[in-house]
């Protein structure tokens, strides 16, 4: 993108007052509003300035106003010297409905309140801190009609198809903002950009021979974040950076392969979501060590979710809305040789070419043999038969404790270097 030379009020009127302040804003309420009528959160919004929660936030399950908390949803909590966490439905502890160590909640009384509360930073000791419990609508349901009446069932129905009508009206709401807002970007961004605008936002994906994918986003927006960072003369404070961190990946205890997540940090345009990824290419199709993966991520706070394949082991990948670039790798396991004695250690073991026609479901068999010059050979094989038409790599004249290249045998494809 050029460098359009804009002043700085040009910027703030056009990012700051009429895209953000006015159609993002909108967009955002409107968002907000229809998951009101639609989802099952709990959220607790704390009164006054005081930092009552760490980073993990605060998690109640079983919330049912008036009866497990003041009847506005009011609680009050108290964290002692030794990060235990009391909720109350009245100041000075009166009427305990949740307790427990380190925030883990349970009921008291047999209220039914429990959940998590990250304890804030350090020791922090707070004595009858005023928060409100927020229920949507959608979570409030089971504890007004709980059956204890014959009309309850038809009474909930009613009430929850009232809800998704008004929903639906939001969300044609929202569309009807969102249609403006590209006619607005038609109008006035091709004017401000001095350059024809004819979407909002959109992706091109693209897949080079060696299996990478990458993305690259187009349109409005990224035109104008592109304008922002070439601009040379608004001031620096044109672009507010936000920086996105991503919670260390957690691989299922029933996978029988195991893999290693690269840290990466994703772009700034990447949503605040869980994501899923499952083996759609493996083993079970004969693929084995040509795995691939497709993700499910679902989006906080909203009912949106992404889906994309093509993750490949080994190949660098970049998702939608700037998610990545990730590069997920083997993490190779060893078993008869538990110090280290034999073979070194597995951060120093490089391997490829594996395949489900190459190894044993993913597991090689290695054994060592003495030659007449004192070296040692390293031969691995397919099947624990080690029958010469199963070896699959060997390595000669390995001398102890020296690292080694094991070359393919038998046409394989397969090579380790250790």
């Amino acid at each position: 993108m050029t460098d359009l030379k804009k002043p700085q009020a040009a910027w703030i009127r056009l990012v700051g007052h009429e895209l953000a302040a006015s159609y993002l804003a909108v967009l955002g309420e409107l968002r907000e509003l229809e998951c009101r009528y639609t989802q099952e959160r709990t959220r607790v919004l704390v009164l006054g300035d005081a930092v009552v929660a760490g980073p993990k936030g605060i998690r109640l399950q079983g919330v049912e106003l008036g009866r497990n908390t003041a009847a506005d949803g009011s609680l009050w909590v108290s964290i002692d010297a030794q990060r235990g966490v009391r909720l109350a439905t009245a100041p000075g502890l009166q009427g305990q409905v949740a307790k427990g160590p380190q925030g883990q909640l349970q009921p008291v009384g047999g209220s039914g309140l429990s959940g998590g509360w990250d304890p804030p930073p350090g020791n922090a000791v707070l004595q009858d801190v005023r928060v409100v419990v927020v229920p949507d609508w959608v979570a409030r349901v089971d504890g007004v009609w709980d059956g204890s009446e014959p009309q309850d069932r038809e009474a909930r129905r009613v009430f929850l198809d009232a809800l998704a009508f008004a929903a639906e009206r939001l969300r044609e709401a929202r569309f009807t903002v969102l249609d403006a807002l590209r006619e607005w970007a038609q109008l006035r961004g091709s004017e401000f950009l001095g350059i024809a605008v004819a979407d909002l936002a959109r992706e091109q994906v693209v897949r080079d021979p060696s299996g990478s994918v990458s993305r690259s986003r187009q349109g409005f927006l990224a035109d104008v974040a592109a304008a922002m960072h070439a601009e040379s003369n608004a001031g620096p404070q044109s672009v507010a950076p936000r920086t996105i961190v991503a919670a260390a990946a957690a691989f299922a205890a029933g996978n029988r392969g195991r893999a290693r997540l690269r840290p990466f940090q994703p772009g700034p345009a990447c949503p605040v979501a869980r994501w899923s990824f499952r083996c759609t290419q493996g083993a079970e199709q004969g693929q084995g060590g040509l795995e691939e993966f497709a993700c499910v991520a679902r989006l906080r706070g909203s009912e949106e979710t992404l889906r994309f394949e093509g993750v490949r082991i080994g190949f660098p990948f970049v998702g939608p809305r700037d998610f990545g670039p990730l590069l997920l790798e083997r993490d190779p396991s060893k078993k008869g040789d538990p110090q280290d004695q034999l073979l070194g250690d597995l951060a120093g073991l490089t391997l490829g070419g594996e395949r489900s026609t190459n190894t044993d479901g993913g597991v090689l068999h290695w054994q060592l043999l003495k030659e007449p010059a004192g070296t040692w050979a390293v031969e691995f094989y397919m099947s624990l038969a080690l029958g010469s038409g199963d070896l699959v790599a060997r390595a000669e004249g390995v001398q102890p404790g020296a690292p080694f290249r094991a070359s393919e045998r038998n046409v394989s494809g397969l090579w380790l270097v250790w």
